[in-house]
């Protein structure tokens, strides 16, 4: 396989992600991020270590889909590496939450079966109002 980028491996694995563990973006705190730490990845946030959760997803190559550093890059590129990582996962995390947001904005108002979503605290002001 060709060299990828730190972005589009971690679009790839994002792509995986939503295939396997859907809302998993919901879950991560980007703030303590660190795609050098088996604990605060997005793997090991999402199933508390990472290698449980290259094992549960049955990822065979966890570099490829941005969960890890390429493991032959020498230290400081590696170090430079975690970072574009993680800040890849941080832009790809923010993107999903944003266009989740902008999708549930746009279902208010539209029927939901019988039914129709209303913004939250409308039915209050419509019967405060009497309307």
């Amino acid at each position: 396989m060709a060299h990828l980028s730190s972005n589009q491996r971690v679009g790839l694995g994002a792509q995986y992600l939503d295939n396997t563990h859907p809302r998993w973006f919901m879950l991560v705190n980007i703030s303590c991020l660190d795609t050098s730490s088996c604990r605060q990845d997005v793997l090991g946030q999402l199933y508390g270590n990472y290698w449980t959760g290259v094992s549960r997803l049955r990822i065979s190559n966890p570099e490829q889909l941005g969960f890890h550093a390429i493991s032959h890059a020498a230290s400081n590129s590696r170090q430079t590496e975690n970072l574009l990582l993680a800040q890849a996962w941080r832009e790809t995390i923010l993107e999903r939450r944003t266009k989740k947001a902008s999708l549930s904005e746009s279902a208010v108002g539209r029927p939901v079966g019988n039914e129709f979503l209303e913004p939250r605290g409308s039915a209050e002001l419509s019967s405060a109002s009497g309307i």
